[in-house]
């Protein structure tokens, strides 16, 4: 999204150690495709790796492995959801693997996913410099290092880390989505739409998830380039893929208003709305400061009923979806 850095962050919901590994031989060339096998399907990935995890659990209380896996899959449900209620529960899974093994190289490293995910930059950091220390040839810290440091501004010292992942593994999919990022601040545009193009082709065509992430990045570079037909395309391709996917109608809605469809705006605004997600873009949340008074109050009136919690530096999406449908209809909210 256009926000700096949003909730879920950029590795936060990769399933590390296929995400570092993984090559394949069919995947996608400029532009995403759509997985037959995968779009069938009822659950989602991130669902399927929960429930998988919980039945480790359920077999073998004891087994340290099953509750990092357990958590990395509350963490993709989280970005797959845009709900950040489920890093409460990755925590709580990290806990219990933790109280088996305290020193678990694998569960302390999802430790710093997490941090990455409640925006906790410099713990993160701080966590990820020592687990590098003790295992220095780990990719995915590497990654999350350089995450954290490009949330704080650190870009050469996440140009170091994420040049050491990329040399470590020739295009592997941790690295290419840094690389991206890099370049898209540094203005390369093209050049952080290649690396986006790469790291999908070599994402599984099972990984709907990942790939609708990788999509909705790539479309919101169009957007931020006045590409909005291509970014409408590359979304439309999205939805295909993985459908009613949050940060795919965000995105969708950005279009619209960048079009000047309002109306249309405040359609997307109503998925999300059902959805009951949370949303960060900041260019949304300009759009609706700019909106008339009543909408604007809507944003800081309204509160998510599934937690209570009044959102501030993020707009929730009910609040927004308000204040969209204020907008569009010239005052009077739409249900």
């Amino acid at each position: 999204m256009k926000s700096p850095y949003a909730t879920f962050c950029i590795l936060t919901a990769l399933i590390s150690g296929a995400a570092v590994a993984q090559h394949t031989e069919s995947g996608a060339a400029d532009h995403p495709s759509v997985s037959n096998a995968a779009a069938v399907q009822n659950d989602t990935p991130a669902q399927l790796r929960i429930a998988a995890a919980k039945q480790q659990i359920k077999a073998d209380p004891k087994k340290v492995q099953a509750y990092n896996d357990l958590a990395l899959a509350l963490l993709a449900r989280a970005r797959e959801s845009a709900d950040p209620s489920y890093l409460k529960d990755a925590d709580a899974a990290l806990s219990q693997g933790l109280s088996l093994d305290a020193d678990d190289f694998q569960l302390q490293r999802t430790q710093v996913a997490l941090m990455l995910g409640r925006q906790q930059y410099k713990q993160a950091k701080e966590r990820a410099t020592a687990l590098n220390h003790r295992t220095p040839d780990d990719v995915m810290t590497y990654g999350y290092l350089a995450e954290a440091d490009i949330a704080l501004g650190n870009y050469p010292e996440a140009e170091t880390n994420a040049q050491w992942m990329l040399n470590m593994r020739p295009n592997n999919i941790p690295g290419l989505l840094i690389g991206a990022k890099l370049r898209t601040l540094y203005g390369d545009t093209q050049g952080a739409i290649d690396f986006l193009n790469l790291a999908y082709s070599e994402t599984s065509p099972t990984e709907v998830e990942d790939l609708a992430w990788i999509a909705n990045q790539i479309a919101s570079i169009q957007i931020e380039s006045g590409q909005n037909d291509a970014a409408a395309q590359t979304l439309e391709q999205a939805e295909q893929i993985f459908p009613h996917y949050p940060y795919t109608t965000e995105n969708l809605a950005r279009v619209r208003i960048s079009q000047n469809r309002a109306n249309d705006a405040a359609c997307c605004s109503r998925v999300l709305y059902h959805q009951d997600a949370e949303i960060h873009d900041s260019s949304l949340r300009a759009f609706i400061i700019a909106r008339p008074a009543s909408a604007t109050r809507a944003v800081y009136k309204a509160k998510r009923p599934a937690s209570g919690a009044y959102f501030t530096p993020c707009f929730g999406v009910r609040a927004f979806s308000v204040a969209i449908n204020l907008s569009a209809d010239g005052g009077t909210a739409v249900s």
